[in-house]
């Protein structure tokens, strides 16, 4: 929803099953969403088809963990 704030938008996307944790940041970026996913493609597909999706969400840039 236009103008809807940070809240209703992160208590929207910790509704998807493959999110983990979202964190309001300070700086570059407002959210912070884990996501979790077998594999790289699982997780980037996430991203395109369904939190790239939510309105309000401008911009999206994906890190992966290599190494834990």
């Amino acid at each position: 929803k236009p103008g809807c704030g940070f809240e209703e938008v992160a208590e929207r996307i910790a509704r998807y099953p493959e999110v983990e944790s979202v964190y309001l940041m300070s700086g570059t970026y407002d959210l912070s969403v884990i996501v979790k996913g077998h594999t790289f493609q699982e997780v980037a597909m996430f991203v395109a088809k369904e939190l790239s999706t939510v309105e309000s969400v401008t911009a999206t840039a994906t890190h992966f963990v290599l190494r834990r």
